[in-house]
This record gives structure tokens, sequence and C-alpha cells, in this order.
């Protein structure tokens, strides 16, 4: 085509509209959600959208969708994904109070069904183990027995102010070649299957983490269970005998005769039965029951970033998800089971089965992150049966995060817990993680673990990408794991491609808690690639030994064969003065500055 003087200016205009609607098309549109909205609306800001939903069916790379505060009890998966100048943004209206929720309602009308339990129908469960309920925001227990801690006092958790939610250990014991329990202290009901059809969850064998089974019999002091845990059930012991029976505890669940005290609850037959907390008519109350699994479902989505909301009762899945980003949000109670075929790496529903739907990718045990290039930045997660996040792409990164409370139904899931995409070719990179500036604290396990050989058929050692592990705090690792790493711990694993080495620098790291053979650094059997210095590492006189009296507490365990460098690390023992104790001295090579920016201003729910 050509332009004539005549038609110039004409080609011109075009060509500036055309430049401009470039511009206007990366600058994208904002919609709007408000809890008095309505999907009928254009989502403007004067006539916002009801659900975050219906603006996430239509918006396209460069939108954003403002929310303004509110409850949204919702699972959001967005229709298209944004583009590297161009993402896809839900983010709360001017820094309200944004709570994405995976509970709905409890509504009554509630009835009296016993003297201090109420009861109202609740026509759904996500499933034996999984259900959470809430009075008012704050979690109520599914009944448990014991109530308290009747195991021998060296055998309880540790005095670090866990959360109820954590485990409660009564004085259970088995012995190999026996498929009963006993406990002669806790069991003495004397009706025949009492405990019939309840959860057991429980420490045994080598202890490496819990088991749970389900109640087949019970008598007098005794339980005899089945369906149990496929992975690492306890008469696993490698021929060897049963190395620590005198550290054996566990507790029942999910029956209704263990409903017996104020702040319980049992479902049976979509109904739901509450001992309120005060003992009053819960009417008035604000009872919430979990509903849904997922705030936010990412799966093959790129380029899209959630900004400063709230997660309630819910979690994330990014699996093969690409350059997303999670910034400035606030995640609590993001999983929770205590019913579990894998304890090893979170394929709770069979352990067999390592897919693209597993209970990992699907967000069920933790918040999971596959693909490549994401980031979870200036975040807080915490309270998760299993992982607070789960790495399974290449190059994630975390940094100025708290992460806590995670793994406390005991499994090898913590706060953070390296993996790979299940369905990714065996040759494709893995690993590559930045890990910096954050604090990690009180795991049932290790605060970070790097998995090996997840899938069954695999049996040669995982060969990931080098990660930089750096400037962290970590402390209160391994609350209920024997042999594990309170910090980090790997097995069979190379951590670096080429001359390239994982490096865990510059932490502050201190007090391994739990059972035996634990230390606060954990590079088991066959770890290749990794270097571990300028650290300052301690043992707090609390900390020092194990359970039972027995070694633990280590710095560092060094299991051969292995190539792992140690060098230039601070290690105190029995050191009680904190972070604020520490003298420049300590700090190998001079001081530096380690963990987030970001306080944790909600961490009270349980006192």
């Amino acid at each position: 085509m050509k332009c004539s003087l005549g038609n110039g200016l004409l080609c011109g205009a075009a060509l500036v509209c055309f430049l401009f609607g470039i511009v206007g098309e990366s600058e994208g549109r904002e919609y709007f959600v408000a809890p008095d909205g309505a999907d009928a609306n254009p989502g403007t800001q004067a006539a916002p959208f009801r659900t975050i939903q219906k603006a996430a069916d239509i918006m396209v790379a460069g939108d954003t969708c403002r929310i303004r505060a509110g409850t949204y009890r919702e699972t959001v998966k967005p229709a298209h994904s944004g583009t590297a100048g161009a993402p896809i943004t839900f983010e709360s209206f001017r820094d309200e109070r944004v709570v994405i929720s995976g509970a709905d309602i409890v509504s009554g009308p509630w009835k009296q069904h016993q003297p201090n339990v109420c009861m109202a129908g609740m026509p759904w469960t996500l499933g034996r183990g999984k259900d959470m309920v809430f009075v008012d925001g704050i979690p109520v227990l599914q009944a448990r027995h014991p109530n308290t801690h009747t195991a021998p006092a060296n055998l309880r958790p540790p005095p670090i102010g866990l959360p109820p939610l954590w485990l409660t250990f009564g004085d259970f014991r088995t012995e190999l070649g026996s498929p009963d329990i006993a406990n002669p202290t806790d069991l003495d009901q004397e009706e025949p299957d009492y405990w019939k059809g309840a959860l057991y969850v429980g420490w045994h064998g080598w202890g490496w983490c819990l088991q749970s089974a389900e109640v087949q019999s019970s008598r007098k002091g005794c339980i005899s269970v089945t369906r149990k845990t496929g992975r690492f059930w306890f008469p696993d012991t490698g021929g060897k005998p049963h190395i620590l029976p005198g550290l054996q505890r566990g507790y029942l669940t999910n029956h209704r005769n263990a409903l017996d005290k104020p702040g319980e609850w049992h479902w049976q037959d979509n109904t739901l039965h509450l001992w309120p907390p005060d003992g009053k008519d819960p009417s008035p109350r604000l009872v919430e029951a979990k509903k849904r699994h997922l705030a936010f479902d990412l799966r093959g989505r790129e380029y899209v970033t959630l900004k400063g909301l709230r997660i309630f009762a819910s979690s994330v899945t990014m699996y093969n998800a690409n350059h997303c980003v999670v910034d400035g949000c606030r995640m609590s109670f993001v999983s929770h089971y205590t019913w579990f075929d894998d304890n090893r790496d979170g394929y709770i529903d069979d352990y067999k089965v390592h897919n693209g739907n597993g209970a990992p990718q699907r967000g069920e045990v933790g918040v999971y992150v596959g693909g490549k290039n994401n980031v979870i930045r200036n975040s807080v997660i915490k309270y998760s049966a299993g992982a607070g996040l789960i790495l399974g792409g290449y190059r994630t990164t975390v940094t100025n995060s708290i992460i806590h409370d995670c793994g406390y139904v005991g499994t090898y899931l913590g706060c953070i817990f390296v993996t790979y995409d299940p369905e990714a070719n065996w040759k494709d990179p893995r690993g590559g993680h930045t890990i910096t500036r954050n604090e990690l604290y009180r795991s049932g396990r290790s605060l970070i673990d790097v998995s090996s050989h997840p899938r069954p058929d695999v049996k040669k050692p995982d060969v990931y990408e080098a990660m930089d592990i750096g400037y962290n705090r970590g402390h209160d690792g391994a609350v209920t794991a024997n042999d594990g790493g309170g910090f980090f711990y790997c097995w069979r694993t190379t951590l670096g491609t080429g001359e390239s080495r994982t490096q865990i620098h510059h932490n502050l790291i201190w007090d391994v808690r739990g059972c035996d053979m634990n230390a606060l650094v954990y590079p088991d059997n066959a770890t290749f690639k990794l270097d571990i210095h300028h650290n300052v590492l301690w043992q707090s006189s609390q900390a020092t030994r194990g359970q039972a009296g027995r070694k633990s507490g280590y710095f560092f365990k060094r299991n051969p064969p292995g190539d792992t460098k140690y060098f230039d690390n601070t290690e105190k023992s029995k050191y009680d003065g904190g972070v604020e104790g520490l003298q420049d001295a300590d700090y190998p090579g001079g001081y530096f500055k380690t963990g987030p920016t970001i306080r944790d201003e909600e961490d009270s729910w349980y006192e």
C-alpha cells in the first residue's frame, strides 16, 4: 500500500492508533469484585462482580482483578495466562482484608444431641481424616483419644508453643509380628469393639515418621489395625531388631466415642456433632467446615500474580505453571489430614500412583509449586498437616517469607519439601531453587527436605541442579521425627550438575527437637555436591539431648558415602542466648543479616 500526501494523515493516525492499542492492551483492564456485587454487573468499581471467578473467566494478559474486603468462598481458576510484560493479577484493593476461604458456613439449625453436644446438618465431607471445623475462625479439633499426653514425660512433644493441631501422644505399644497395639491405661473400656472404625496415628519402628491405620477391632487394653500406611509401616525395620521399642506412642481419632471434651467435633451421616469450646449454644457463633482444598488453581497457567490476599483453610496449586508470583499473601490451615497411605512424599491416597493428579499436585498436602521460574515472596504460610511449600518444579524462588507449623501430622513433608513434577521427563532439569532470607520453624520432620526417587519404580539417586539456601533462620525442626535433620535433610541425592554444588550458607540454625539420632543439618547416605559453610548453629540447654536420654542434637551428621564439604561454621553447645545474644565474632567472616523483614502479626489463635 502506498500513502499519498493526501492520505498520509490517515496513515499516520492509523499508526498512532495501532501503537496506542498495543500500549492499552499491555496495560490491561481493571475488574472489581465485592461481596455486595453481582456477576451480572460489568465489573467496574461502581458495579463490581460478586465472585472472583467471574473476573477470572474473562481476564486476559495485562488485566487486574481488584478485590474488595470480604470473604470469598470459592476456588478460582483463571481461564487464560498472562505474558511476560502483561501478567494477570489478583490483588486486594488498597490493602483491604480479602479472604479466600475453603470453608463453608454450617448454618444450622443447631439441636441438642447430648447434654454438652450440639448437632447440625453438614452434607459434605472431604474424606476420612481431611475435614476441619472452625468456630469464629479458630480451629476446633476432631475428637481424639487421649485428650492429653499420657506417654512418659520424656516422649511428649517439647514445650515450644505447639498449637493444638499437633499430635497428642498416648502410651501405645506394639511388638514385631503382632497385629495388636496395646495401651492398658487409655484403652480401659470394657465394651468389645469400642474403638472399631477409628483411625490410629502412631510412632513406631524406626520412627522416621508417623503412620496411620484403621482400627479393625478392639478389646480392653488393645486394638487391632488394618488398612495400614502403605509406605513405612512400623514393622518395617529392614530385618533389624525393633530398634526403639521404648519410644512408641500414638492416639485415636475419627470416632464418636472420642467426643468427650469442649472444643471437639465428630462428623457422621451428614451431621456435624460439636461440643462448643465454651459449652454454649453455637447458634450465634460463626461455625465453618472445610469444603474445598483450593483457593487458586493455577495448573498450566503462566504469568499469574496473587498479591496481598489471605487464603484460609485452603491452598494453591501451581502444577505445570510458569512465571507465577505469590506476593504478600497470608495462608493458614493450608492442608489437613490424619489418614495417609504415603508418609514419605505426600501421595496420601495411594503411594504407588505418582502422576499429575496426585494429592500433592492437587494442592491437598501443601502449596504446590511446579513448572518453572515461579516466585513466593513476602508471604506467610502456616498450619499444614503436610508441607508449607512443595517445590516440584525448576528454579523456584522463595524469599522474605515465614513458614511455620508444617508437617504436624509427622510425615516427611515439612516447611519446604523439594521434589519434582511426577510427569516430567527423567532428563528434564529439576531443583535449582533459591531459598533465601526466610524464617522456618516448627516442623514434624525437617524444615527443608529434599526427596529421593519419589516414584516407587525409580531406584537410582536423584539429581537436582544446585540450590542456594542462604541467610535464613531455621529452628525447632524434627519435633516428632527420628533420624532426621532439623533444618535440612536429604538422602541418596546429587545436589548439583557439572561443577555446580548446592550451597547452605550464612544461616542461623538452632534446636533440633524430636527423638534420637537427629542433627541440625543431615546429609544422609550418598549425598553428593553439597557445601555447608558460614552458618551459625547452636543447641540450647533443653534441646541438647534426645528423648529418653539417647544421643541426639548433633550439629551435623555425616553418613558415607558422599562428598559434602563443611567449612567456616560456628557451633555452640548449650547456648541459651538466642539470636540477640550472638556476638559479631560468632558470625563466620563477620556479621550478616538473616531472616525476613516481614512479621507474622496473627500468630496467636491458640493462646
